[in-house]
């Protein structure tokens, strides 16, 4: 594929501007429902694809993103993570197969991962869903509070800023709920009320940072 190739030519010469990007969350960033979610960690340069062929599609929204620049020829980038699994063909030819995506994980399960090497020049983070939808599964009742999982997003943000100082870390606002195959409809508008409570605190805490980190 000619598009495919000059992605791949550009990402290899130096007179391309090819930014490194570092998608870190749950299964929203793995692409859940798009693969067999077979996990393949990085061991290190020059790895084969994972023991199963790469799926034909999906990947999340990681895999609309290699799609905008095989069809943008202004937009070059590649990806890094520890771990493949998830990620489509166009992804292994364009080199964007890498991620941090963990599904199921909660934001406290992913404390230790933010600790792990990276030398990205952009982090992607969206996390929380897991944490509310375990939460709410609980509780099932909206008489408890948020503040403690956007205390533990700020963490990651602080974990990833401090373990590689070139990154800048865009924040996702989480998605809403939608009433279908994981969550009933009786029990996404209670859901939902604590992800609209936990984006604004999101917004709250990012306002508040210091200018240095507030920069990045």
């Amino acid at each position: 594929n000619r598009q495919v190739s000059a992605i791949i030519d550009c990402q290899s010469s130096s007179t391309c501007d090819t930014l490194t990007i570092q998608p870190f969350g749950d299964s929203i960033t793995f692409g859940i429902g798009f693969a067999d979610n077979t996990y393949c960690p990085v061991y290190g340069p020059g790895q084969n694809p994972c023991p199963k062929t790469p799926v034909a599609w999906g990947g999340g929204y990681r895999g609309w993103m290699t799609l905008i620049m095989k069809n943008n020829k202004n937009i070059f980038f590649k990806t890094q993570g520890h771990q493949n699994g998830g990620s489509n063909l166009l992804q292994w030819q364009a080199s964007t197969q890498s991620h941090d995506g963990y599904p199921g994980y909660r934001t406290d399960q992913m404390t230790g991962k933010s600790k792990m090497p990276s030398s990205a020049d952009i982090t992607l983070l969206h996390a929380g869903t897991n944490d509310i939808y375990q939460l709410a599964a609980a509780k099932l009742d909206t008489n408890w509070s948020v503040a403690p999982i956007a205390d533990t997003l700020f963490t990651i943000v602080n974990n990833l800023l401090s373990t590689n100082p070139k990154t800048k870390v865009y924040v996702a606002k989480i998605i809403r709920f939608f009433p279908g195959e994981f969550v009933l409809s009786y029990v996404a508008a209670p859901m939902n009320v604590k992800v609209d409570q936990y984006n604004h605190l999101i917004e709250q805490k990012w306002n508040a940072l210091p200018p240095a980190l507030k920069s990045r």
